[in-house]
């Protein structure tokens, strides 16, 4: 998945509807990208511990620490995911 690039090809002195939709609509799909990313780390992050706790490398308590540690990291992925969709929906009434 290719990272969204903002257009440059705006005059920016006085930006029409247009350009502000484009560009908000951008700022999203950048963030939302930055969240997958930082999902799919949690991921690599969780299952290495967790073959680890298998394999004997690890004990008990740190698997508890990891998973405590993945859990926030979602609830904070989880409350930006909210704030997203609330700019998301403001950019289509804005439309309206």
């Amino acid at each position: 998945m290719k990272t969204p690039k903002f257009p440059t090809d705006f005059d920016f002195d006085i930006p029409d509807r247009h350009d502000v939709v484009t560009l908000k609509l951008a700022s999203i799909a950048q963030m939302e990208q930055s969240l997958a990313k930082l999902l799919r780390t949690e991921t690599e992050i969780l299952q290495s511990t967790v073959t680890g706790f298998k394999h004997d490398k690890i004990c008990f308590d740190d698997l508890k620490e990891a998973n405590r540690k993945t859990e926030r990291v979602l609830r904070a992925i989880i409350s930006k995911e909210i704030l997203l969709l609330f700019q998301l929906e403001d950019t289509i009434d804005f439309l309206l």
